[in-house]
């Protein structure tokens, strides 16, 4: 009877032995479960950050572009602006000078490039 009392007893060891075991298979497949719903929930807000990165970023660009763009025609206005205003200060100049027929067509064939 020892001997089965020790077979029982070994058997309900065994059993609960096999029981823990699966007991922890399945706390670490919830623990690996949660873990990668985790990483998955990292993943998706990285990406998300990406795009609005990259939005901002684009959306950065396009202002800077737009800015040096108007900055370059407001200097470009100033130059003509100063070509104008020195072309009409020498056509006044012109303007009171007496030029002979022969001197305007020189004249007009050094300004065409003639």
């Amino acid at each position: 009877m020892e001997n089965t009392k020790g077979n029982d007893e070994s058997a309900q060891q065994l059993a609960k032995t096999v029981g823990e075991i699966r007991e922890a298979e399945a706390a670490g497949e919830r623990t690996l479960e949660a873990a990668r719903a985790k990483a998955e929930e990292r993943i998706t807000e990285a990406k998300e950050k990406s795009v609005e990165f990259s939005v901002k970023s684009n959306q950065e660009i396009v202002s800077l572009k737009n800015k040096l763009l108007l900055d370059g025609r407001k200097e470009i206005e100033r130059e003509i602006t100063k070509i104008t205003d020195k072309a009409q200060s020498e056509g006044k100049k012109l303007e009171r000078e007496s030029v002979t027929t022969q001197q305007a067509e020189k004249i007009a064939k050094k300004a065409l490039g003639m």
